[in-house]
């Protein structure tokens, strides 16, 4: 969505589509409001990129946002951080 109001091309993926579904209204609200970027909305498993993405994209992106997968079902509390730390 911010790339879009930016003038940038994004490419948004979750694997969820009660996420994307939105993403993808937000970013038509964008377009029809005539925002200068594009982007699309995937719906998939983002640790299998390379098989969503538009050939086109591939060696064309200059930022990464992330947000690691969190562990559906594990409700048991943690101390620290997910990568160790404290």
């Amino acid at each position: 969505m911010e790339a879009v109001h930016l003038g940038r091309q994004g490419i948004g993926v979750d694997i969820e589509p009660r996420l994307t579904t939105p993403a993808e209204a937000n970013v038509a609200l964008a377009s029809s409001q005539t925002a200068p970027g594009t982007a699309k909305v995937l719906t998939g498993d983002a640790t299998r990129l390379l098989d969503l993405v538009p050939a086109s994209a591939i060696g064309q992106v200059s930022l990464v946002l992330t947000c690691p997968p969190h562990r559906r079902g594990d409700s048991r509390p943690r101390s620290g951080n997910e990568f160790g730390g404290s």
